[in-house]
C-alpha cells in the first residue's frame, strides 16, 4: 500500500494578488450550485403545466424573486377577482390543487385515500417550493 501525502498552503481572499482573487471569483460563480436548484425548476414546470401558462424569464434569490410569463387565458379569464377568480379555481382546478388525505390504520401498515377530506400539502411536487408558489 502506498500513502501520499499532499500540503496546501490556503489565504484569506485579501491576501492575494487582484488577478486572482477575480481568478477565484469567477472560478466560484461559474461552479456555485444551488443545492435545490433542480427542485424549484420541477415545481416552476409543474405549475406550467396545471395552469397552462409559459414562464420565459425566471430568478430568485434569499430575498426576492422576479419572472415574465405568458398567459393561454382569454382576457376575461385574466381579469378575474375576488370571488369570480376562487369559483373559477375551484371548478377548473380542485382535482390538482387538492388531493385526498391518506388515512393511515392503527398499525401503520394499511392506508386508504379518503373520499372527504383533501390536503394541500405539496401537491405539485412534494417539495416544499409548491406552497410558495401557490
Amino acid at each position: 500500500m502506498r500513502t501520499e501525502t499532499r500540503t496546501y498552503e490556503i489565504y484569506n481572499l485579501h491576501e492575494l494578488p487582484r488577478e486572482a482573487q477575480a481568478k477565484a471569483h469567477s472560478h466560484w460563480a461559474e461552479h456555485f450550485d444551488y443545492s435545490w436548484a433542480d427542485e424549484n425548476e420541477k415545481t416552476l414546470q409543474a405549475f406550467e403545466q396545471i395552469f397552462n401558462i409559459k414562464v420565459d424569464r425566471w430568478s430568485y434569490d434569499d430575498y426576492s424573486y422576479w419572472y415574465r410569463f405568458t398567459s393561454h387565458y382569454s382576457e376575461e379569464e385574466d381579469n378575474l377577482k375576488g370571488v369570480r377568480l376562487l369559483k373559477y379555481l375551484v371548478n377548473n382546478y380542485w382535482n390538482d390543487l387538492y388531493i385526498p388525505k391518506t388515512i393511515w390504520g392503527h398499525n401503520y401498515k394499511t392506508k386508504r385515500k379518503s373520499r372527504v377530506f383533501v390536503t394541500n400539502d405539496c401537491v405539485l411536487t412534494g417539495y416544499y417550493m409548491d406552497y410558495e408558489i401557490l
